[in-house]
């Protein structure tokens, strides 16, 4: 599910980091903003 709404919140907060410093793959490294 969280690969569907990428950084949106889930649960009232943003998706925990599963990779090291981004919550997938496929963001920047650190990236707090929802593009």
């Amino acid at each position: 599910m969280v690969a569907c709404v990428g950084q949106q919140s889930v649960g009232g907060c943003r998706a925990a980091n599963g990779f090291i410093d981004r919550s997938l793959p496929h963001f920047r490294k650190k990236a707090q903003t929802p593009d």
